[in-house]
């Protein structure tokens, strides 16, 4: 029986044959809102001149990434059938992988930017802004089956959803140019970060480099983890819990929402606003508010 046929009675259908070149391709499958791609020998040919174009690679998974709810990668060799080890992967729950800090270590504290490391943060602060650095975790530490560790380039989590961004230079990371146990411990990386909920993002220079032209309709990175900035909305929520907390009983979270929306709206920001303006605006109504208490209970004596 084959792969295909197998994974077919337990619910999974075809979504996709893509084909990078004549002679190398992925099967993409689905059920439900679980994904699964089967590379066909993708790591077949070491001769780099013929080697197929790496950014379609990125951009294909990260089509399917976007749709999917998890989607887990596996490498076929020829017609072996390796449904019960792609079962074991979507069956597994977070929990029954083992933390055990057995991976090495990593200074965290004198982490220098790749080249492509660079063009990714640039493009993560033009569309996100400054202060959203804040919100990369770099070289997160991910616990592997065995008591392993592996580390992922970077991880974004959200109220909306956890993303993984891997900046992936084609010679250590392009299927034919590295073994296949080489790419088989990229693909468990990856597996491994579906199980804990993340959604795993690949980027080649060429990926980046096609987004660093902004249209009105290709909004850079923004586009990428297509979460409308989720970050902005993130901390717009933070705004509103802390208005909250303090009873503040005139509702300024609705001013300062139409005020972001008219900044928007007058200087063509549109989802590439910057995140500290939320902080300014948040902090205008703040002070607002406490000015107005404090002059209710006569105690301002000088505005700094």
């Amino acid at each position: 029986m084959t792969l295909l046929s197998d994974l077919a009675k337990h619910g999974f259908q075809l979504a996709e044959e893509y084909y990078y070149d004549a002679n190398h391709h992925s099967s993409v499958l689905f059920s439900d809102d679980i994904y699964v791609i089967l590379d066909h020998d993708l790591c077949d040919s070491k001769d780099e001149d013929t080697c197929f174009d790496y950014s379609k690679y990125c951009e294909m998974q990260n089509k399917w990434m976007e749709k999917a709810g998890k989607l887990y990668r596996f490498y076929v060799t020829g017609d072996e059938n390796i449904s019960q080890e792609i079962l074991k992967w979507i069956g597994y729950q977070a929990e029954s992988i083992e933390v055990k800090d057995d991976g090495g270590s990593f200074d965290k504290s004198h982490i220098d930017n790749t080249p492509l490391e660079k063009v990714f943060e640039d493009l993560f602060i033009e569309a996100y802004g400054y202060d959203a650095l804040n919100y990369l975790q770099k070289e997160y530490s991910l616990s592997l089956e065995a008591g392993r560790n592996g580390f992922v380039d970077y991880v974004i989590e959200t109220d909306t959803g956890n993303y993984a961004i891997e900046e992936n230079g084609v010679r250590y990371h392009h299927p034919q140019l590295v073994t296949k146990d080489t790419y088989q411990k990229q693909l468990e990386k990856q597996n491994t970060l579906s199980v804990f909920g993340f959604k795993t993002y690949r980027f080649s220079y060429e990926n980046l480099n096609e987004f660093s032209v902004i249209t009105e309709e290709n909004d850079s990175i923004s586009l990428l983890f297509n979460t409308e900035i989720s970050i902005l909305e993130q901390l717009s929520e933070h705004i509103h819990d802390a208005v909250r907390e303090i009873n503040i009983a005139v509702p300024f979270y609705d001013p300062c929402l139409e005020a972001l929306q008219e900044i928007r709206k007058r200087f063509n920001c549109h989802k590439r606003l910057n995140v500290t303006l939320v902080y300014l605006l948040a902090k205008h109504y703040l002070y607002i508010y406490q000015f107005q208490q404090k002059n209710s209970q006569r105690t301002v004596y000088r505005i700094m």
